[in-house]
């Protein structure tokens, strides 16, 4: 990358603090409503409020009751990495419980997009804290009970202690810990999961980490029953045999809703799964695609995996929202590539930051993954779901230049300290 100063004018400094300032405000509006109406949603609404929340609640409480339910995707060990939240309260109060954690988890995130934006700004900062408040996608989380908003200060946490960390112990028990309670929802995990073999200068992370999914996967397994009525031959492989087996006839099995013939991953949109079954791949076929996209993922990672750790983030974020199923509450995904952009435009004008066209490249990403992201879901209804056709686009231009920027940012954290 060519590190010449750019010919043209630069904005005066005044000008942007004012419309960091002007950002700010919009997104401290734009949070207060969404938030206020996802709580409410997840706390007090009957019937879609909570929904995601009350799956969990069910499929946990039914597990360690001995019974893996017919629609229950998620895997023994994130069975028992759920079981201190949602498995021994009442709903009520685990609907409570997991506002305040929800409440919690974004405040954390805030606080590691004000931290880690590379910029010196109060109004910079004070933005880039309220940006993943103001997502759509945020407020619909939090309203159906996902795990995204829980997902994404843990990983982000534990990966930049893996880069940035010492290699003792207590660092590598604490990343170890946060990155197997990430891997709770694989669809949102899978990519990042290669992180943990690249990143840390020890194996112990890994070791770690692995060990302890294991044990949880033994936790989990244990609470089964493992009786002949279970279908699995009065074992506990053949309860999980049958169980896997069930898994894949329900993830692949094509159903009527309303009408209108579709798969269980209908409701996705802008990601492999669903544009595999609209290519008539049905069946283990769907997972063909996403699958390699994971396996690329950690190809590019291993051969970039002296990069700024952000842009590391970024596209493993990119490559799961694009790879697996997912609606519109995942799409908080995109906070992580927002922030790398951000790094990116702040490291511009010090001495190894970003040459001109890369921030003006880098700022026109901004916008328009942002534009999506914050824009309410009646206004997308209104533009007949343009944002949505737009998005996947938008995602693969962002992965495309992550990926072309990424040998230029070597692990060099000095270049974001820039007052822009």
């Amino acid at each position: 990358m060519s590190r010449a100063t750019p010919t043209t004018r630069a904005i005066p400094r005044r000008s942007l603090e004012a419309l960091a300032w002007g950002l700010a405000a919009l997104f401290a509006i734009l949070a207060l409503v969404k938030l206020s109406a996802g709580f409410e949603r997840l706390l007090l609404v009957d019937g879609d409020g909570a929904v995601d929340l009350k799956l969990r609640f069910d499929e946990t409480r039914a597990w360690f009751a001995g019974y893996w339910l017919r629609g229950a995707v998620y895997p023994p060990a994130s069975q028992a990495i759920l079981w201190p939240v949602v498995g021994w309260l009442p709903f009520d109060a685990v609907r409570g419980f997991w506002a305040a954690l929800s409440l919690a988890s974004l405040g954390w995130l805030s606080w590691i997009c004000a931290r880690e934006c590379g910029l010196r700004s109060t109004a910079g900062r004070i933005a880039c804290a309220l940006l993943p408040l103001a997502a759509t996608a945020t407020g619909s989380a939090v309203g159906i009970g996902q795990i995204v908003p829980i997902f994404l200060p843990v990983v982000v946490t534990s990966v930049l202690w893996m880069a940035r960390g010492r290699s003792g112990w207590l660092d590598a028990t604490c990343s170890a810990v946060l990155f197997t309670i990430a891997s709770v929802k694989p669809t949102l995990f899978a990519p990042f999961a290669w992180l943990v073999l690249l990143l840390p200068r020890s194996r112990r992370p890994a070791l770690l980490s692995g060990a302890l999914y294991v044990a949880l996967t033994l936790v989990a397994l244990s609470a089964l029953r493992d009786g002949p009525a279970r279908g699995g031959g009065g074992t506990i492989g053949g309860v999980v045999a049958n169980g896997i087996e069930q898994r894949m006839t329900w993830a692949t099995t094509v159903r009527r809703i309303d009408d209108d013939k579709t798969t269980l991953f209908g409701g996705g949109y802008g990601n492999l799964q669903n544009m595999s079954y609209s290519a008539g791949m049905v069946g283990l076929q769907n997972f063909v695609l996403p699958i390699a996209s994971v396996l690329a993922c950690g190809l590019w990672l291993l051969r970039h995996r002296r990069t700024d750790p952000w842009i590391m983030l970024a596209v493993c974020a990119l490559a799961a929202r694009l790879g697996w199923y997912h609606r519109v509450y995942d799409d908080m995904l995109l906070v992580l590539p927002a922030i790398a952009f951000v790094r990116i435009l702040a490291s511009h004008g010090t001495p190894d930051g970003a040459d001109g066209p890369t921030a003006r490249t880098a700022a026109i990403l901004l916008a328009a993954t942002l534009a999506p992201l914050l824009s309410p879901g009646t206004l997308a209804d209104l533009l007949l779901h343009v944002p949505r056709l737009l998005g996947p686009w938008i995602w693969l231009a962002d992965l495309l230049f992550l990926g072309r920027v990424a040998p230029a940012f070597d692990r060099a954290e000095p270049r974001v300290t820039a007052p822009s």
